[in-house]
């Protein structure tokens, strides 16, 4: 079964980008599932997706979060219960594009609203076709490849290219709390609006704090509740927050925000190979490659789409 995957600590760490005595606290508290193999603690992907799971219903055991059947994680387990022969996951704009394309193509998909990470797991797992994906590896230096080797193991998929963009700080109106570098962020006195585990925003922050090697803890509001960006934005732009992760799109979409550029970060279309999906990839292929779709992205405030359509990867 595939949740039978043995992973030891280094792997469920690099996962969910905590270190690893994080991980053993975890599975000390129940918190993360684990077993043992003499004295050596080990961890299936059914564990983490449990983990995941909790994050998404605000905290639930691994218990209670699990689904009634052996189809995955309860946040995917919507697709489980879809008879659509394409599944499209992914919260970006850009996959309202791709949908709109692909059902011109005589292809409807299902739309899923879940995030990149949670999209790669559904792939990993037969139940995501396409997805849309931004996520950071700052060992690699690197976008979303990373994640489709260890996310997806063993699960044959093609990366096209769709999107660059600046991913940044959301702040109030002349960034009061002058905040230009990662490490502003654990300046006394700021507090984070934080955003949902799995997100494109909320694992480059992670990165970047292991990154400098800084406690996620020290930052005001770094465990508290997670939510989107557009919702993260308004707190901020009420006071209640001083800065989030997220877009210039996100920042232009409250009144009163200023948005800090920090990184350039890419967007991928990620298409699972399997031999029912070869009409699939043709056509993703050739949508990225039409002057339509490319016309439908540059439409969308702050995309750069000059390697749209070059396949950056495929296993």
């Amino acid at each position: 079964m595939l949740h039978e995957q043995q992973l030891n600590a280094t792997d469920v760490a690099g996962i969910l980008h905590v270190g690893k005595n994080k991980v053993y606290e975890m599975a000390a508290s129940g918190e993360l599932g684990s077993y043992r193999i003499g004295r050596k603690l080990r961890f299936t992907m059914h564990d983490v997706e449990q983990y995941l799971t909790a994050q998404h219903t605000g905290g639930a055991t691994a218990a209670q979060a699990e689904s009634e059947d052996d189809h995955g994680p309860a946040y995917l387990s919507a697709i489980t219960h879809d008879n659509a022969s394409v599944v499209l996951a992914g919260t970006d704009a850009v996959c309202d594009a791709l949908s709109s394309s692909l059902a011109e193509a005589g292809l409807p998909a299902a739309r899923r609203h879940i995030n990149g990470f949670a999209a790669l797991v559904g792939m990993y797992l037969g139940q995501v076709d396409v997805a849309v994906v931004d996520l950071y590896d700052a060992k690699t230096n690197s976008y979303n490849i990373p994640y489709a080797q260890r996310v997806a193991p063993g699960t044959p998929v093609v990366l096209i290219s769709l999107a660059d963009r600046q991913r940044g700080f959301i702040v109030a109106e002349g960034n009061p709390k002058r905040l230009t570098t990662w490490g502003g962020l654990l300046k006394d006195g700021v507090r984070l609006a934080q955003r949902e585990l799995g997100t494109g925003g909320r694992v480059l922050l992670d990165e970047k704090l292991m990154a400098i090697e800084a406690r996620p803890s020290n930052i005001a509001g770094y465990n508290g509740p997670a939510t989107n960006g557009l919702e993260a934005a308004k707190r901020v732009a009420s006071g209640e927050s001083d800065v989030t992760i997220g877009t210039a799109r996100e920042a232009a979409m409250v009144e009163g925000l200023q948005f800090v550029p920090m990184q350039t970060e890419h967007l991928d279309i990620v298409v699972r190979k399997s031999p029912e999906n070869r009409g699939l990839l043709r056509q993703v292929k050739r949508i990225a490659a039409s002057e339509s779709f490319r016309h439908a992205l540059e439409s969308m405030p702050g995309l750069s789409c000059g390697r749209l359509g070059a396949v950056r990867y495929e296993s």
